[in-house]
């Protein structure tokens, strides 16, 4: 085992926004396939469907910071990613408050 691989960190629970997107649909089995020994939970926007495999859902809005630290204090995430981001130039120049505070 290298130095590197000796030092890295170890992720025991990882905390994923935005899971069932584009980037999400492929991050999350690479995490739990690179990491078989963590435990996923992916924060879902309340009224969506889906989960990648093996990830444990809790519904929330991201920008709803006492759900999220809530979550956060409970969960006691090692990890966090987040994807959960507007992506369309249109939409957050028609919904710019709401794309800052979930971006």
């Amino acid at each position: 085992m290298s130095e590197l691989a000796r030092n890295a960190p170890v992720f025991r629970r990882i905390l994923l926004t935005g899971g069932n997107g584009f980037v999400g649909g492929y991050l999350a089995p690479a995490l739990i396939s690179a990491l078989p020994g963590a435990e996923g939970l992916m924060l879902r926007r309340p009224g969506t469907t889906g989960c990648p495999e093996r990830w444990a859902v809790v519904e929330a809005e991201v920008f709803d910071r006492e759900a999220v630290e809530t979550i956060v204090a409970r969960f006691k995430p090692d990890l966090v990613v987040h994807l959960a981001v507007q992506t369309s130039v249109g939409e957050s120049k028609r919904a710019a408050e709401i794309t800052w505070r979930v971006n």
